[in-house]
């Protein structure tokens, strides 16, 4: 069901992280990671297509504008994306 970079935290937790480069459209690119199994989905684009939730999260994250990526987080609306790629 899940890949090779699967993880479970000692409680329990399951992470299944895919590395992203996001465009909004505003023009601002963003890259960072979608832990995919927050949304019960297997797949990237499923989250996108399949899931009715309108905000996703995107952890370890920094925008065209900086350099810093020390963890941020950031919460996107989909509505404000054109296109995601795994990176």
């Amino acid at each position: 069901m899940y890949d090779s970079n699967v993880r479970i935290t000692e409680h329990g937790y399951i992470i299944d992280e895919k590395e992203v480069h996001i465009r909004l459209t505003s023009g601002e690119d963003i890259w960072g990671k979608i832990n995919i199994a927050d949304y019960d989905v297997t797949r990237l684009s499923e989250l996108f297509t399949k899931s009715d939730l309108y905000f996703i999260v995107v952890s370890n994250c920094h925008d065209s504008k900086s350099e810093d990526d020390d963890g941020h987080v950031m919460f996107i609306n989909k509505d404000h994306v054109l296109w995601v790629e795994p990176v």
